[in-house]
């Protein structure tokens, strides 16, 4: 699936940005993406044909967007460097849940499974 990246500091430091809303496939989110996004306090992105988003999301990509409540469906390829801030979500087929758990720094109530 062909898509766009958000770059590295593309919105850091933004404080009015209280928004996102994305209906081009995004398949990378870079590191300090939404840095610095005080006021950010939604985030919606959906891909085409509903996949998830592919790639992964760089190290402190929202760090101080404390408004935020994300909640991100993932695929099983799907990377992320770092701590996974903890007002995200992220859904993630079932059968790599467990593996994903040991590999990523992220709280089990966190990590859930797309239903199936």
């Amino acid at each position: 699936m062909e898509g766009v990246s958000i770059a590295a500091s593309a919105f850091d430091g933004c404080t009015s940005l209280s928004e996102v809303r994305a209906d081009t496939p995004v398949v990378q989110i870079d590191s300090f993406a939404f840095s610095g996004c005080t006021a950010l306090s939604e985030i919606h992105i959906e891909n085409s044909e509903g996949e998830p988003v592919r790639g992964g999301i760089g190290t402190s990509a929202f760090s101080g967007a404390e408004s935020l409540s994300a909640y991100l469906y993932v695929d099983a390829a799907f990377a992320w460097e770092g701590k996974v801030p903890e007002f995200i979500t992220v859904y993630v087929p079932a059968d790599v849940r467990e593996e994903l758990l040991s590999e990523w720094l992220i709280g089990q109530d966190q990590l859930l499974a797309l239903p199936e």
